[in-house]
């Protein structure tokens, strides 16, 4: 080769790569007097441009595409070779890798429940369902009468689960995981109180009887009702990981024909598996903290109201919500006071300004407690209307009358030494009434004076602390409940309180707002 041609092609190396890799492609036929500069990309529709005759060279011989070969020299074959089988690895890893992330995006769709379909594929297609077991259905509204089923136990499958606000897409996606399931079932008084509940009361209660389990999750009330004699269970819940759980659970335990599952939120349900028209018995653990956090029992209302049959039993078919006053060890800044020996009262006075509007959820020493218990509030589940979920309620709490034990831990203060209310503690009772468990009436008690639960009592710190005293022998005052308008699912708390002397007249009254 001619040594000036040599030095043309490694001089216009860089060129000529960029020319490859994304400049136009120029070309000259004996139609044209001048040069075109056609993207071939853009013309790819044109087959007149992939004749022959126009991809003759513009230059004749021309020195740069004769030393091509000079590029790609034959004793780097090998290495060439070896980098080719790179980079079709490469190809390969990122292709699993976007497929991967595909299906987690998928996942992520289905959890939340998503307007818009997404295809792990990658395409716009709409995933083919395989053959449908008839034991859990997914509701889709009244224009489809059946549901799918879920392929499990592992098997990830489309929701047509649809929620209404954003507050529901989180709510139902929280439950998917594992650990809050295992934080209930763990808690030992709630799950035994059902069990008694269900199993005790199962020659009165469950047996032959076509029993719904509302918020299934791991579907543990389903699993009690089926081994209690129940016919038929249908579980519902609107997470789709508690509904596959449910029924993986229920198969697993051999009760996967009794018990169906329902993928739907209870209002969207246009009917029952089986052909049922109601059911004689509604299940569900709908309580939250302070009693109506999370708003379930609205949905437990609304199955009720559509699908128990006339007198059908409820459980648990009432709950109480009470109050007590305790005294500073129970505010968030007692801890603060002493740590390990050191005072970070700073600290402290920041937990303070915060309890001030934000109920907090604690478990409280019975023995911080310096008043009596008052049942403010309650709650005929079986009976009573969704507005008697939001209320106004009086009450009044009056100083322990003498030194005494709680629960067998500290005494608390003598009724001969000022004491300062600084926290009202709420908690709540959930009563599985002989109304329906006559073999076994059960009450499930989050009280501080209880073992302890996983909802453990909800703590109101007053910016105004009542003193007791002789003459000042007690606080009265109402109690609001009201779901808030921006989260249905949390509670706003409006606390009025005042201090009552023994007279009846009361101190100065104070009003003070919290949110859960």
């Amino acid at each position: 080769a001619d040594p000036t041609c040599t030095s043309i092609a490694s001089e216009t190396m860089p060129v000529l790569l960029e020319l490859l890799c994304k400049r136009p492609v120029r070309v000259a036929t004996s139609e044209m007097e001048s040069i075109a500069c056609i993207d071939v990309e853009s013309q790819q529709h044109d087959l007149k441009w992939k004749q022959d005759a126009y991809l003759r060279p513009f230059m004749e011989d021309d020195p740069l595409l004769m030393e091509l070969d000079s590029l790609f020299p034959d004793d780097d074959a090998e290495e060439w070779a070896m980098q080719e089988t790179d980079w079709k690895q490469a190809a390969l890893d990122a292709q699993e890798e976007c497929q991967r992330l595909r299906e987690e995006l998928a996942e992520a769709g289905r959890i939340l429940g998503l307007d818009e379909e997404i295809d792990p594929k990658g395409t716009q297609q709409t995933l083919e369902m395989q053959p449908i077991p008839s034991n859990v259905r997914e509701q889709t509204g009244p224009q489809e009468s059946t549901g799918r089923t879920m392929h499990l136990p592992t098997q990830v499958v489309k929701t047509k689960c649809r929620f209404n606000t954003k507050v529901d897409v989180e709510y139902f996606a929280s439950y998917s995981d594992m650990a809050i399931h295992r934080e209930m079932l763990g808690d030992r008084p709630r799950t035994l109180a059902y069990q008694t509940a269900i199993e005790g009361n199962s020659e009165c209660c469950m047996q032959d009887a076509r029993v719904m389990d509302i918020g299934c999750g791991t579907g543990i009330l389903s699993l009690m009702a089926a081994r209690a004699g129940a016919a038929n269970v249908v579980a519902i819940d609107a997470s789709t990981a508690m509904a596959e759980a449910t029924m993986a659970n229920a198969k697993e335990n051999g009760y996967d024909e009794k018990i169906e599952v329902i993928n739907e939120q209870v209002e969207k349900i246009d009917g029952l598996p089986k052909d049922m028209a109601c059911v004689d018995v509604i299940v569900s653990e709908w309580m939250g903290y302070g009693l109506l956090f999370e708003s379930m029992l609205d949905d437990v209302m609304t199955a009720r109201d559509l699908w128990l049959k006339p007198g059908g039993a409820v459980l648990p078919d009432v709950a109480s919500l009470h109050v007590a006053g305790a005294g500073p060890q129970a505010g968030k800044d007692w801890f603060w006071k002493d740590v390990y020996g050191f005072k970070m009262s700073s600290m402290g006075n920041r937990a303070h300004a915060g309890a001030l509007h934000r109920a907090s959820v604690e478990v409280v020493n019975p023995a911080h407690l310096i008043t009596d218990a008052c049942a403010f509030h309650t709650i005929d589940v079986a009976l009573d209307e969704k507005d008697k979920l939001e209320f106004s309620a009086p009450f009044q709490i009056e100083r322990l009358p003498k030194e005494e034990g709680r629960g067998g831990r500290e005494k608390v203060y003598s009724c001969h030494h000022p004491l300062e209310c600084h926290v009202l503690v709420l908690w709540f009772e959930a009563h599985f009434t002989a109304r329906f468990c006559r073999e076994r009436p059960v009450t499930l008690s989050t009280s501080p004076l209880a073992e302890p639960t996983h909802w453990a009592q909800v703590a109101l710190t007053l910016a105004h602390p009542v003193l007791l005293t002789d003459d000042v022998v007690g606080i009265q005052g109402t109690i609001t409940f009201s779901k808030n308008r921006e989260n249905r699912r949390s509670v706003d708390i409006v606390v009025k309180y005042a201090g009552v002397r023994r007279d009846g007249s009361t101190s100065e009254q104070h009003t003070q707002l919290f949110d859960i």
